[in-house]
């Protein structure tokens, strides 16, 4: 009798197809959205901080030149790469909850680090060691969720990823805003030392990981078959025997085919139409302008005019997580595909408004700041649905197990890259192309992921990792 099976014959429950989740797969994604809550968090970290560290707020919290954090905002980006590389092969030999779990810790540690430091190249190292994790939390926690989940909720919990990123844009902005303020001359500051504390106890949150089951698909494909079962009884209720029949749950690869599976050229041959599909929406992500909207939120809505900017881009990161609420879901109800193609409509729409507006304020035109509110919320509603959350989740949709992290470790350095050059040329392409021009750009690029949604991309809505990988040969 092969190792596993007394325990699936003492425990399985009756006999039927349908996947229940228990209570558990909701525990242990509240578990993991920590992680992406610190993805957001570092992000926006120099958001209401930066005026304060290169400021006056005094030499308590004045610690770095407009030059030294400039290096202190964006080395942040150069440890995610490196992150999101080191990410899958951690994954794939420690565990995806062990990956997650053994680095709360360090993570944290990184955090009370620019808490209490003051000079600023030491906390541009811890910074830079803080991106490493971000990088990969990026790769891990989306492919954790994917694994836990069952087929029926795997859209809607894989969406928690990005509300996660989200809520952690908003929670910087928020605190930094009206819980970290201190009162300086004539300004208000925000004090980045106990915002730093704040991201050390969400870290540490990530050690209630310890309770929770490793992911059932890798104890499988690491021969650990009883302990799979387990974790699978844990994680799902009555049945569990025709989710054990999948291809996820099969024998673990031969030594040959093991050391093969380590390349991603490897599965980029066998996998290819996959492959173009994840790294090509990651691509499509960042080049969609998300990310420079987002940090230039407060400029933009200064820009157009509103009279208090900051309080309009905080309301336009509060829809965003109402937005992105909405996706988790309408994510398994509307299916990727349809989110993607409407999403992408409605972000090159928004661009399209945005272009108009600039262009009619540039030229002598009166327009109203209203519809540059409208159309940052309509971007910012679009990328929610689509663009945001459904590059972090297809790729558990499309791959198998053992393919999973390479491939969402080689889609998230292509974001990474791509993040990293489309904040740092925002500035340059406003003076080049002026901003009409930087905006129409935007939606161009956002119709290009329109027209390959359209035709290179499947629904993958409530299909097995079989009917799909079938689908796409």
């Amino acid at each position: 009798m092969a190792a596993g099976e007394p325990l699936l014959d003492a425990e399985a429950g009756d006999e039927g197809d349908e996947q229940k989740a228990s209570t558990c797969v909701f525990a242990v994604v509240a578990g993991i959205i920590c992680s992406p809550i610190l993805f957001g968090f570092a992000l926006a970290f120099t958001s209401p901080t930066m005026a304060t560290l290169t400021g006056h707020a005094g030499p308590e919290l004045s610690v770095m030149t407009t030059a030294q954090g400039s290096t202190f905002a964006s080395v942040v980006n150069v440890g995610c790469m490196i992150g999101s590389l080191v990410g899958s092969p951690l994954a794939d030999r420690f565990g995806r909850k062990s990956t997650l779990l053994y680095g709360a810790i360090p993570y944290a540690l990184t955090w009370y680090g620019i808490a209490a430091s003051s000079d600023w190249r030491v906390l541009s190292v811890f910074r830079f060691i803080g991106g490493i994790f971000v990088g990969i939390g990026s790769v891990v926690a989306p492919v954790y969720i994917g694994e836990v989940a069952t087929k029926d909720l795997r859209g809607t919990l894989g969406a928690v990823n990005q509300l996660g990123i989200t809520l952690g844009i908003f929670l910087v902005n928020l605190t930094g805003t009206f819980v970290f303020a201190v009162p300086g001359q004539n300004v208000v500051y925000c004090q980045w030392r106990h915002m730093s504390l704040l991201a050390m106890g969400v870290a540490l949150c990530l050690l209630s990981l310890v309770c929770m089951p490793e992911s059932p698909p890798w104890l499988a494909k690491k021969g650990k078959k009883d302990e799979s079962v387990a974790a699978l009884l844990r994680l799902r209720k009555g049945n569990i025997r025709a989710e054990l029949r999948t291809d996820a749950f099969a024998a673990t690869p031969s030594g040959e085919s093991q050391s093969m599976l380590a390349s991603a050229a490897f599965f980029l041959r066998k996998y290819p139409k996959q492959f173009t599909i994840g790294i090509g929406l990651q691509v499509f992500q960042q080049i969609s302008g998300v990310n420079a909207v987002v940090a230039y939120a407060g400029t933009i809505c200064a820009q157009a005019g509103m009279e208090n900017a900051n309080a309009s881009a905080l309301t336009v990161m509060g829809a965003q997580i109402v937005f992105t609420g909405i996706s988790c879901v309408l994510m398994d109800r509307a299916g990727r595909r349809s989110l993607l193609l409407f999403g992408a409509g409605c972000m090159s729409a928004g661009c399209l408004i945005l272009a108009y507006y600039f262009n009619a304020v540039n030229n002598g035109q009166d327009a109203s700041s209203t519809l540059a509110l409208g159309g940052l919320t309509l971007f910012i509603f679009g990328f929610s649905l689509g663009l945001g959350p459904i590059p972090w989740l297809i790729i558990s949709d499309m791959l198998p197990t053992e393919a999973r992290t390479t491939a969402m470790a080689v889609g998230a350095t292509s974001n990474w890259l791509c993040s990293f050059a489309v904040v740092r040329l925002f500035p340059v392409l406003e003076d080049v192309l002026s901003q009409q021009g930087t905006f129409l750009l935007f939606a161009l690029n956002c119709a290009a992921c329109f027209l390959f949604t359209f035709v290179r991309i499947p629904e993958t809505r409530k299909k097995t990792i079989e009917e799909v990988v079938a689908m796409l040969k």
